[in-house]
């Protein structure tokens, strides 16, 4: 896998650390969002992705304004970061799967660790030994499973 980041000898100087990170979010943001597994669907909208696009052809062919390259910039990242959130948040299900990760850890309300210290109460009061960590494990190990 890829990691892209910023290179701080290579960004020209008229573009501050902060825009420049935007531009590599949007840039991985899309890269991921536009690749051959990507259904349609999930894809960003072509038309606006294009009307993007342009306005930045419009940027290059005229002096460089700080200011609106600025803008475009944010008003990519807030296309891009919308489009994201729809589909982590909505249509992959972030909350659901954070639920379950809570409920399986903390057992809803920390029954997990009640247990685990309920079936470790007596080993955890002798002295530690070779086999100290096999007995700690089992209790964790039955406690994962109620």
């Amino acid at each position: 896998e890829e990691v892209f980041e910023v290179c701080p000898a290579r960004r020209p100087g008229h573009v501050s650390p902060v825009v420049a990170e935007k531009v590599l979010f949007c840039g991985v943001a899309l890269r991921i969002m536009m690749s051959p597994k990507a259904s349609e669907e999930d894809r960003p909208d072509g038309a606006k992705i294009e009307e993007f696009r342009m306005e930045m052809r419009r940027l290059a062919s005229q002096a460089f304004h700080r200011a609106s390259f600025e803008t475009v910039i944010n008003n990519l990242q807030e296309h891009v970061t919308k489009r994201l959130w729809r589909l982590v948040v909505l249509r992959a299900c972030l909350p659901v799967h954070l639920q379950a990760l809570k409920d399986y850890f903390l057992l809803g309300r920390g029954d997990l660790f009640q247990a685990f210290i309920d079936g470790t109460r007596g080993i955890l009061s002798l002295q530690s030994g070779e086999a100290a960590e096999h007995d700690i494990n089992e209790p964790f190990r039955r406690a994962a499973l109620l």
